[in-house]
């Protein structure tokens, strides 16, 4: 772990004007397709070095991509355009909402430093949003005469 210690995941206080913010849709696709490559990038080098057992080669192949792909300065790209939707006001500490929130966030120092910690839990999230949008998740059973699948509807269930 980094020099900071360990995290503690305290409630983010937020001034009124940046509880809500708000993108373009076709900034935030743009966003997406960054982070659909990397992720989707990882999780094949993860399921290849799974299959060529080559612990050297994955860590080699890695660092390449990171580097050739520019990895890092993508990053760095989303997180500015994310940051732009919010005010940038400073507080009594001389610091406005997003400093103040990145400010203990443990970060990689050293050969050996490991940080598992994590910031945004996803069913959480997708909780809130069903909530929000009253969505409800739909099931579906094969129906043995027709070979179909169908709707089951909430009093089936």
């Amino acid at each position: 772990m980094g020099k900071r210690g360990h995290y503690k995941k305290e409630p983010i206080k937020l001034m009124e004007c940046n509880k809500t913010v708000t993108y373009d849709g076709e900034t935030m696709v743009r966003v997406l397709q960054e982070l659909e490559m990397i992720v989707t990038s990882f999780d094949r080098m993860g399921s290849w070095a799974g299959i060529s057992n080559n612990q050297r080669e994955y860590e080699k192949e890695s660092c390449r991509f990171m580097d050739e792909s520019w990895i890092a300065p993508r990053l760095s790209s989303i997180r500015s355009v994310l940051g732009l939707a919010f005010d940038s006001e400073l507080g009594d500490d001389d610091m406005d909402d997003l400093e103040r929130a990145v400010e203990n966030v443990p970060m990689w120092y050293k050969p050996g430093d490991i940080i598992r910690d994590r910031w945004l839990d996803w069913d959480e999230e997708y909780k809130k949003w069903k909530e929000k949008t009253g969505y409800r998740e739909k099931t579906y059973r094969l129906d043995p005469e027709t070979k179909e699948w169908v709707l089951v509807e909430e009093d089936e269930k």
